[in-house]
């Protein structure tokens, strides 16, 4: 082994450094704003039930739309020739 005693020392003395600069990097406490965290966990009923109903919204809107579709294509089609008098 040709490591001499001081390059095994500043080896043990860099690994040290190193834990101690990463617990100095490290949170100390984390704080939580109590009014949010209480609206995220009790509105999950609310959000889905929000979600939902902007879904049937645009159904609604994509449905009235395909029936105004509808009868801009019946106005702009001639009538059958059977029909005219």
């Amino acid at each position: 082994m040709s490591t001499n005693n001081l390059a095994l020392l500043t080896q043990s003395h860099n690994a040290i450094a190193a834990k101690k600069n990463a617990r100095r990097g490290q949170v100390k406490e984390i704080v939580f704003d109590d009014d949010a965290r209480r609206d995220f966990l009790t509105g999950f009923h609310k959000r889905k039930k929000a979600k939902a109903d902007a879904a049937r919204k645009r159904a609604q809107e994509r449905a009235k739309q395909e029936h105004l579709e509808g009868r801009r294509e019946v106005r702009v089609r001639p009538e059958p020739a059977l029909h005219r008098r």
